[in-house]
């Protein structure tokens, strides 16, 4: 007696395998993996970890508080948009923004010098040079902000310690941000092969 044979798997065995997803598998994998999707996911990303770092920041230079000694009760409440500690964490959040770009500055010694090649074949070259310039020119006022306390400080030594070291980490952000930014761009400006300003339209 022959042996019956399963109709269900040999129809599977003929079907590729795209086809043997389902209906929400193949909706998935199709919106899932575009390159605009994958950015936008990217950006949503950074954006929500912005977030979560500002958040959790927030307490972070006064978390040695008792509930008695509170940072919000220490200074008149009328006075907290002069308080350093709110002016700190205001240049923090502009500068950890504003050093975020093309990966985090981290990556622009790598980045910056593909990206102006993506921009020369678009015949953006120039632009691109002036957007870096900008840029470079915010960072450097961000940087001039770091350069004194100019809102009301605390009484008690150890946090303005703690200030001192929050203002210590955004400057070392700040001075090799600047420095990779600004070498890397006078390095594309000094280039024999910068032909932007004959491409560019």
């Amino acid at each position: 007696m022959g042996k019956i044979q399963n109709t269900d798997n040999l129809e599977c065995q003929g079907k590729s395998s795209s086809e043997r997803l389902s209906k929400h598998q193949r909706y998935y994998r199709r919106c899932s993996h575009g390159p605009e999707v994958r950015l936008k996911n990217a950006e949503r990303n950074r954006l929500a970890r912005l977030k979560k770092n500002e958040e959790d920041y927030s307490n972070e230079i006064f978390d040695f508080h008792s509930s008695e000694n509170d940072p919000n009760t220490v200074l008149d409440k009328n006075d907290q948009e002069n308080w350093e500690y709110y002016r700190l964490l205001s240049i923090r959040q502009k500068i950890l923004e504003w050093s975020s770009l093309w990966g985090g500055y981290k990556l622009w010694a790598q980045v910056l010098p593909s990206e102006y090649s993506s921009a020369l074949k678009a015949n953006k070259g120039g632009k691109f040079i002036e957007a870096c310039c900008d840029h470079i020119k915010k960072g450097s006022e961000m940087l001039a902000t770091l350069r004194f306390f100019g809102g009301i400080l605390p009484e008690e030594p150890w946090k303005i310690r703690q200030l001192w070291t929050i203002v210590a980490g955004l400057l070392e952000i700040m001075i090799e941000a600047l420095t990779i930014m600004e070498t890397r761009i006078n390095f594309i400006q000094d280039d024999p092969m910068n032909l932007a300003t004959e491409v560019d339209t």
